[in-house]
């Protein structure tokens, strides 16, 4: 249950993300390594709507989890606020768990890392669309805005801290 909740708090920072440039080119010098103790969860978040602080892309990095090697783009911001989200985590097994949190309460994430494998949401009308392959330019921020539609898919999170208004779990069989 432990590393379910965990993921849960991992997947809802990622829905807390805004995001960046729009065909960006990434240098091969900026793809560095991650490894991961634990095998990693592939999770996806969404949300309707956040407000996110410090939305920086920092570059691509493969994280190790086990023998799995996985492309990711990394991600950081110093907070966000996200109204409503849903985030589930791929099968390992016979059941994987849902988390949700239902607009308009809201679950608050402190600074955090995101290692996602694609990003999606719309910014002021435009939508965005990250993908491993198309990331956004090394060092696109956003100070602070507003995203909406917001997906992520990832496989890890590290979040320093995440306040989770009425939250809801419930087993969903694969």
């Amino acid at each position: 249950m432990r590393r379910a909740a965990t993921g849960v708090l991992a997947m809802a920072l990622l829905s807390a993300f805004g995001v960046l440039a729009n065909t960006p080119t990434v240098p091969v010098a900026a793809v560095r390594t991650a490894s991961v103790g634990a095998t990693a969860d592939r999770f996806t978040m969404s949300s309707a709507t956040v407000d996110e602080t410090g939305l920086s892309f920092a570059g691509l990095v493969d994280v190790v989890a086990g023998s799995t090697t996985t492309p990711t783009m990394k991600f950081t911001l110093a907070g966000a606020t996200m109204h409503g989200f849903d985030l589930s985590i791929d099968c390992t097994s016979s059941f994987t768990l849902r988390s949700s949190v239902a607009d308009p309460a809201t679950a608050v994430a402190g600074a955090t890392t995101l290692y996602l494998t694609s990003f999606t949401f719309t910014l002021s009308g435009t939508p965005q669309t990250f993908t491993v392959d198309q990331p956004p330019i090394v060092g696109y921020a956003l100070p602070s805005e507003t995203l909406t539609g917001v997906e992520m898919v990832g496989v890890r999170a590290d979040v320093a801290s995440m306040t989770l208004h009425h939250l809801t779990q419930k087993p969903v069989a694969c």
